[in-house]
């Protein structure tokens, strides 16, 4: 500082007696993350780095939390935490939702010595996961009866908040098995979308009475959803051998195809067949014999076709062409 007369004559300096700069605000972390992103206890690790001090030192490191239901509108951020220190990085483990399908995020700012605030940097979202509906069981129907002595089971998976599942299949007191780990069990395998249709292809087993539990789990989170059970019955085919020039033939043995051709039709939930003539023993004509065991075949084969028509769709009407292409 400087003084003067009107005939200019100057005093002495006076220095101030401190110095003024410019506060240069500290930086945002560089990494900022919030894991698992999918988590089933309400626990996650916020961890950050990358911190870089400004002109003052770093006092804290604020921390704020937001939620949304279906992530297109947010809630105000609130003050989750307050890190005292100077530290560039750091790691705080936060409680987010506990409600399945809401969705937190986080964000982070750095406070200096002489209350300067950086910017703020977001976070990745974490949500809530419940387990995987049970797969609804296609086939077989409870109580139906099949022939085959490795039975299919035809399934189609439930929700999974849009995750990759495993489906799982256990018979009576068996292991468990899995799309992901059994692939030659599943058709198809590995890790399956929301509404996907697989087959389950049973190992060999004797005739008689079949309990199946399934359930799924999801590929981030081995946790089993609900189970869901079925029960059936594999029977031997009840056909009686043919032996040409020696078997007499009778209404019995296509009542028998007829019964058989229908039990499978309910074992895929489909109708039983309309025939077009009824056999009656002792009255319907032999000539007609041929007639009735192609019939026979032809719903068998639209058995086929329409049983995995089922599987990959849930409309009446689809299942309905499908059958009618094998007219």
């Amino acid at each position: 500082m400087l003084a003067f007369s009107s005939t200019h004559f100057y005093s002495g300096w006076r220095v101030s007696s401190n110095s003024a700069r410019k506060n240069v605000l500290p930086s945002q972390p560089t990494t900022f993350t919030a894991l698992p992103a999918v988590y089933e206890v309400n626990s996650v690790t916020l961890a950050w780095s990358g911190i870089v001090a400004g002109t003052s030192a770093i006092a804290q490191t604020v921390i704020q939390v937001s939620t949304s239901t279906g992530g297109a509108a947010w809630t105000a951020y609130e003050t989750l935490t307050t890190v005292n220190g100077a530290n560039t990085s750091g790691t705080f483990a936060a409680s987010p939702s506990n409600i399945t399908g809401v969705l937190t995020r986080y964000r982070l700012c750095v406070v200096d010595a002489l209350g300067g605030v950086s910017a703020y940097v977001v976070s990745n979202v974490v949500r809530k996961l419940a387990p995987p509906l049970s797969p609804a069981i296609v086939a077989p129907q409870q109580g139906s009866i099949t022939y085959n002595t490795r039975p299919r089971l035809l399934l189609r998976t439930g929700d999974a908040s849009t995750q990759m599942q495993a489906v799982c299949v256990k018979a009576a007191s068996g292991n468990w098995e899995d799309s992901a780990n059994n692939p030659e069990r599943f058709s198809p395998s590995g890790y399956l979308a929301e509404n996907v249709t697989t087959v389950y292809r049973h190992l060999e087993i004797e005739t008689g009475n079949l309990s199946v539990t399934v359930r799924a789990f999801a590929q981030n989170i081995g946790i089993p959803g609900v189970e869901t059970n079925r029960s059936f019955t594999v029977e031997a085919l009840p056909l009686e051998d043919i032996t040409a020039n020696d078997t007499t033939v009778k209404a019995a043995h296509i009542q028998a195809l007829r019964t058989a051709v229908n039990n499978v039709r309910r074992y895929y939930g489909l109708t039983v067949a309309v025939w077009a003539e009824e056999v009656i023993a002792g009255r319907t004509p032999i000539r007609n014999w041929t007639f009735h065991v192609l019939e026979a075949l032809t719903e068998q084969r639209r058995k086929l076709v329409a049983g995995y028509a089922r599987v990959s769709t849930g409309q009446e009407e689809q299942l309905t062409s499908y059958e009618a292409q094998v007219d």
